[in-house]
């Protein structure tokens, strides 16, 4: 097993276990959204990676989102995120563009930190 493989390592925050009920605790198994494909998205949990399928009636999510899935590895919910980059999508329309969601714990790495250090070293450069 390596760092990835436990939910901290995965980037979990005390955020997202704040947002279930103990029910959803005992019985739900929370999942990262690692891909998305055509009609299925990828997901990762503390011990496997599944596929699950993709239906009109799910929110909009993006990769870096946490879900819970069912017992059967079926979707339940979307977790509120912490953070989410976007951008306005193409064309005429006022509408955004999901990016990535919860990055400042993308990869197990601190992005606030990562952000701080480049701040610095932007400094010294001036």
């Amino acid at each position: 097993m390596n760092g990835q493989d436990t939910l901290a390592g995965l980037g979990w925050q005390p955020c997202f276990q704040q947002q279930l009920s103990l029910d959803e605790w005992e019985d739900a198994v929370p999942a990262r959204v690692v891909a998305f494909h055509r009609s299925e998205m990828q997901v990762a949990t503390e011990d496997l990676q599944l596929t699950v399928p993709l239906h009109k009636d799910m929110p909009k999510m993006v990769v870096g989102d946490w879900v819970l899935l069912d017992a059967e590895q079926r979707f339940v919910r979307l977790l509120d995120r912490k953070t989410l980059f976007q951008r306005r999508a193409a064309g005429t329309e006022m509408r955004s563009q999901l990016i990535a969601a919860n990055v400042d714990t993308a990869l197990g790495k601190d992005y606030k930190r990562t952000q701080s250090e480049a701040g610095k070293l932007k400094g010294r450069d001036s």
